[in-house]
């Protein structure tokens, strides 16, 4: 999954960014990213994430409405990361192997999928 923008619902952020919704990775960035991970064969999917200081207090309510409006992940790093590249004049992107799906509470985690996207990210 390569971060295209990230929710910010997490407290660095609000310290770094006019207030919106939205982080943005550097885009430049972002595309050497996505033709890293494409030229090594990574499944990847370009998508929104939801960034929050509360991981595992989500709300199903608001994974479902994040969900239907293009928000593919939930994470605690992306947005901060991108509001402080912003701000310090840093490259910054980000790219995640999905573990577990919030909206229909199922869990991958273990699973080989998992390890075949983090050494591809790695990669």
């Amino acid at each position: 999954m390569l971060r295209q923008k990230a929710l910010h619902g997490e407290g660095p952020s609000r310290h770094y960014l006019p207030p919106g919704y939205f982080a943005h990775p550097d885009r430049h960035l972002a595309a050497m990213l996505a033709e890293a991970l494409t030229g090594a064969g990574a499944p990847w999917h370009p998508g929104a994430t939801w960034t929050t200081d509360a991981l595992y207090r989500e709300r199903a309510v608001e994974a479902s409405l994040y969900a239907r409006h293009g928000v593919l992940t939930v994470e605690m790093e992306a947005a901060g990361l991108f509001a402080v590249g912003r701000h310090r004049h840093l490259l910054a992107a980000a790219a995640f192997a999905v573990a577990n799906s919030l909206v229909n509470r199922t869990s991958r985690t273990g699973t080989p999928d998992i390890a075949v996207g983090l050494q591809s990210a790695g990669r």
